[in-house]
């Protein structure tokens, strides 16, 4: 309790004065991508020898890739409204940064990068991957209600900020594990109050948070099978994540009506309110009468 009290402690006061700390780990970022792409002028890479970091590597590359289809099918997606604009703005962020961030993760796992670089790519995984998720907590903040999102940016914005330093300074996955389930939590409570109250097609954005909850919790074992161990499962859960996350997208989108086809139905409907007035009209003379 004593050394986690101090470590708490530690990420506080860097998060309050972080201009030389994060100085530092820019240049440390900056370093192994010109190391990087020194190695590709260099026709110096390779696969990683490890069969385990191959596989996690190649399962990145695979979320990379739904990321890059749920991008595209998101972008093509026709809404109506603001509200729902905003929403597929958030949720192409949230596309782009996670494909850069498991684009990343390909590298650091799935290539033999030397130890001298790697930490500066780690880095700025690290970044990428939390502010991945920070877009995809504010898109299903903002999905259930903006009020909620505006309350909920404050916190989003500065945890986030807190848990990057925490990862830059002890260099674990541990902090993104605890941003995405204490937010991921929240969401979910949130999402099943709109589910009971307002509207129940917050249904399958539940079901994908819940495979992403098991996701994280599944990472946390020392889970193998053959060359797969808990990276690579974890990373299939991810996958599914998108999956059912961008269908969960389109399902809840309103239908777009075509301009030609609503003029249309406007002019039946004010066909019938004429036809009704017209047929009223006999009434009310004998009325009068």
């Amino acid at each position: 309790m004593q050394k986690i009290g101090e470590g708490i402690l530690t990420v506080l006061k860097l998060s309050i004065n972080p201009f030389k700390f994060i100085g530092t780990k820019c240049k440390k970022i900056h370093f192994a991508f010109k190391g990087f792409f020194d190695l590709i002028e260099n026709h110096q890479i390779e696969l990683n020898y490890s069969p385990n970091e191959r596989v996690t590597g190649f399962t990145n590359l695979l979320i990379a890739c739904l990321c890059i289809l749920s991008f595209i099918v998101v972008i093509f997606s026709k809404t109506r409204g603001s509200h729902n604009l905003i929403n597929k703005i958030w949720m192409m962020c949230f596309d782009i940064t996670l494909s850069i961030g498991a684009t990343l993760g390909f590298i650091v796992h799935g290539l033999k990068i030397p130890g001298g670089i790697i930490g500066g790519l780690w880095y700025c995984l690290y970044l990428f991957l939390l502010v991945a998720l920070m877009f995809r907590f504010f898109q299903a903040f903002w999905d259930c209600n903006k009020k909620t999102c505006l309350w909920m940016t404050p916190f989003l914005i500065i945890l986030a900020y807190i848990h990057l330093i925490a990862c830059w300074k002890y260099d674990t996955f541990l902090y993104i594990g605890s941003y995405a389930i204490l937010f991921g939590f929240i969401m979910g409570i949130t999402q099943l109050v709109f589910i009971f109250t307002r509207n129940s097609g917050y249904v399958l954005h539940l079901i994908a948070d819940f495979v992403a909850l098991g996701a994280f919790i599944f990472e946390a074992t020392n889970f193998r099978f053959e060359d797969w161990d808990q990276n690579g499962f974890f990373h299939l859960g991810i996958c599914l994540y998108v999956l059912m996350s961008t269908f969960a997208f389109v399902a809840s989108l309103p239908p777009i009506v075509d301009r030609k086809e609503r003029e249309l139905e406007l002019k039946e409907i004010k066909g019938i309110e004429d036809s009704f007035e017209y047929q009223k009209l006999p009434e009310s003379v004998d009325t009068v009468n």
